[in-house]
């Protein structure tokens, strides 16, 4: 039993190290769109003024969630059958999300299944669409 459970921590801390890698990555790259000039933004013709202003303000707002995903990236693991396909699935949660690893915000639609007993469960989609999972 000893052995499992060094074995379980140390590809925990493997997939941790892997996250966070990865998170800074993005973050490196969502902080050059944060940095964007703003004297540059005000040659833009005026349309694109304002969608500009808005990247950079997206861009800011998740520079401070991935700094904060970081030293935390997920406080829960949830493994899941898709019961269509039959397919394995593991689901990460955090209080932000990082998609690209699975990791999902606690307010997404599947966040849900956090909180179910095993066995069948089921979100619903934004499109209205009903997600099984078993």
């Amino acid at each position: 039993m000893k052995m499992y459970k060094e074995k379980l921590l140390a590809n925990l801390i493997k997939h941790i190290a892997h996250i966070q890698e990865r998170i800074n990555e993005n973050l490196k790259v969502t902080q050059e769109q944060a940095d964007m000039d703003v004297h540059k933004i005000a040659r833009m013709r005026p349309e694109d003024q304002m969608v500009a202003m808005q990247i950079k303000g997206n861009a800011m707002q998740r520079v401070e969630d991935l700094r904060r995903l970081i030293g935390s990236p997920y406080f829960i693991k949830c493994e899941v059958i898709l019961q269509r396909t039959g397919e394995k699935k593991t689901y990460y949660f955090a209080k932000h999300h990082f998609s690209e690893e699975r990791i999902y915000s606690w307010f997404s639609p599947v966040s849900t299944i956090r909180f179910e007993a095993p066995g069948e469960v089921s979100y619903k989609l934004p499109n209205g669409e009903i997600q099984t999972l078993t």
